[in-house]
C-alpha cells in the first residue's frame, strides 16, 4: 500500500481532486499511464470531470456507495460535463455520434483530436469527404476522416485543435449486472437523453445490454458510472462493441492486446482487531489476501461517521472510559469496494 498521498477512493467518495504522480489510487503496475475520466490537454483543472493529460488527474466526488453495480445517475458527471466529449457527425445521408478518445500532440498538424465513431460515416462520405460536418451544440468544427475499418465498424475522425477526451484503455472490463450510461448528440448537435442499461453478458470484444439502443445513438460511447468508456454503439440493438478493437484504428494505443483490464474488487482486510486502552481504542488489520489485480486502499469509519483514509494498517480513537467505539475497515480498488469488517471495544 502506498503511503505517499491520500488521493484515493473511499467507499462513499470514490474520487478525489488533484491526484498526480505514481502514488495515486490506480497503481503504475495496473495502468502504464495515469488515467482519469475526461482529459483536457495542458493544465490541471480541478473541476467537474475534467482530467489533464497523462501526468495528472482531477475528479469530483460521486454519490455515496459507488460501485459498478450502481446506476450512473450523477447529474454532475453525466448531464453537465459528459456531453463535452460528444459530437454530431453528418456526411451525406448518414448521421452518427462521435466521441473524443485520443489526443495527438503533433506540433506540425492542427488535426490533434481523434473522434471515434461508426464506419458508416466514411460510407456516407465515400464520394464527397469534404461534406463531413461536425457539430457540438451551436458550434461547427473543421474535421476530416482519418481512418476507417468497416470490418469492425469503427472509424476515426480528426478534429482541428485540442479537445477534452475520455479515458477508454486499461479500465475494468464490464461485468454482468453492471449499470452503464449511453449518451449521444442529434444531427443538429444538441444532446440526446442519456440512456441507462445493464450488462447481461460479456464476450471477448463485445457485451450485451438488457434493453435495445436506437439507431440515433450509433457511434455513442457506453460508459461506466465513473464515465470511463467500455465500448461504442455501432448498431441499433443490444450488442455493444467493446473498446479492445479501438487499437485497430487509433494511432495511439497503450496495449493492442488488452484494453479491458480484468480486475475485481479486493477481498476484505485480514485480522481486523480492536484493542482497548486507557482513554482510547486501537484497531489494527493486515492487508487483503487478494488485491483483485489493482492497488488497494484502506479506509475506516468510526461509529458510522465519515470515511478516513489510512496510510498504515492501524488507527486509534480517543474515548472516555466505558465508551463503545465501533470501527469499520473497508478495502477498495479501481474496480470498487471490497467487503468491510466491523469491530468494537469499550475504552478503559
Amino acid at each position: 500500500m502506498s503511503s505517499a498521498e491520500p488521493c484515493v477512493k473511499t467507499p462513499s467518495d470514490p474520487v478525489c481532486l488533484e491526484c498526480d504522480g505514481p502514488a495515486h489510487r490506480w497503481s503504475a503496475r495496473a495502468y502504464p499511464r495515469p488515467v482519469g475520466i475526461l482529459k483536457p490537454i495542458g493544465i490541471l483543472i480541478a473541476a467537474a470531470l475534467l482530467v489533464p493529460a497523462a501526468s495528472a488527474q482531477a475528479m469530483t466526488a460521486q454519490t455515496s456507495g459507488w460501485s459498478p453495480l450502481n446506476p450512473p445517475t450523477d447529474p454532475t458527471l453525466f448531464e453537465a460535463e459528459f456531453p463535452g466529449i460528444l459530437y454530431s457527425l453528418t456526411c451525406g445521408s448518414v448521421t452518427a455520434t462521435g466521441w473524443s478518445a485520443e489526443f495527438a500532440d503533433d506540433t506540425v498538424s492542427v488535426w490533434n483530436t481523434m473522434l471515434i465513431t461508426s464506419s458508416e460515416i466514411s460510407t456516407g462520405c465515400a464520394d464527397r469527404p469534404g461534406d463531413l460536418v461536425v457539430r457540438q451544440g451551436d458550434d461547427t468544427y473543421a474535421a476530416r476522416i482519418w481512418n476507417s475499418d468497416p470490418s469492425i465498424g469503427l472509424a476515426v475522425i480528426l478534429l482541428e485543435g485540442d479537445a477534452t477526451y475520455i479515458d477508454w484503455d486499461f479500465i475494468p472490463m464490464p461485468r454482468v449486472g453492471q449499470w452503464v450510461g449511453i449518451d449521444a448528440r442529434s444531427a443538429d448537435g444538441s444532446p440526446l437523453p442519456m440512456l441507462e442499461r445493464r450488462v447481461v453478458a460479456v464476450g471477448e470484444d463485445t457485451f450485451t445490454l438488457d434493453q435495445a439502443i436506437g439507431p440515433e445513438y450509433v457511434g455513442a460511447p457506453v460508459v461506466d458510472n465513473m464515465a470511463r468508456a467500455l465500448g461504442v454503439v455501432l448498431n441499433a440493438g443490444t450488442v455493444v462493441t467493446g473498446t479492445p478493437p479501438l487499437c485497430n484504428v487509433l494511432a495511439i494505443c497503450t496495449d493492442a492486446s488488452k484494453v479491458w483490464w480484468d480486475i475485481t474488487a479486493p477481498s476484505r482486510p485480514r485480522a481486523v482487531k480492536a484493542t482497548a486502552g486507557k482513554g482510547r481504542v486501537t484497531v489494527t488489520w493486515k492487508p487483503a489476501a487478494n488485491d483483485g489485480g489493482a492497488e488497494v486502499a484502506y479506509w475506516y469509519s468510526v461509529n458510522g461517521g465519515p470515511w478516513v483514509y489510512s496510510e498504515k494498517f492501524s488507527m486509534t480513537r480517543k474515548a472516555r472510559s466505558g465508551r463503545l467505539v465501533m470501527v469499520t475497515v473497508q478495502t477498495i480498488n479501481a474496480a470498487g469496494p471490497g467487503p468491510a469488517v466491523t469491530v468494537s471495544r469499550m475504552a478503559k
